[in-house]
């Protein structure tokens, strides 16, 4: 999951928060509603930038590394873990706590995921062209 692509998804989900708070909702209520939102545009990035990935990997354009791979396949998991736990109280109730930990992993992993893209690119196998 491209983190430039990311950026908005991470934008809204900052300000989710405060559609919640200006209903009255009680504390609660709006975090799990936060985490929820939060939840459905990861899922719906990795839904939309999950194939183009896998098709640039097929094509030979990001290189097919294991440290690559497990980063880029373990980090969606991370990301909807977080919110979801959140979403129904488990580990920490329901609070501000555990919606901003699952946005700052956002934010961790949206950079590193593109800088080990930049890195597989670079990595990738030549094709002509000079040495």
């Amino acid at each position: 999951m491209p983190g430039t692509e990311t950026s908005p998804t991470i934008v809204f989900a900052a300000l989710c928060p405060f559609l919640p708070y200006h209903l009255s909702a009680p504390d609660r209520v709006a975090w799990a509603a936060s985490s929820a939102f939060m939840i459905v545009l990861t899922a719906g990035n990795l839904v939309f930038f999950t194939p183009r990935f896998l098709r640039a990997q097929r094509g030979g354009v990001l290189a097919r590394r294991l440290a690559i791979d497990v980063l880029v396949y373990l980090s969606p998991f991370v990301l909807l873990v977080c919110p979801v736990l959140n979403a129904l109280g488990v580990g920490l109730r329901q609070s501000a706590g555990g919606f901003l930990i699952g946005l700052y992993l956002m934010l961790l992993i949206s950079a590193s995921v593109d800088f080990v893209f930049l890195l597989s690119v670079f990595a990738g196998p030549r094709r002509g062209g000079d040495p």
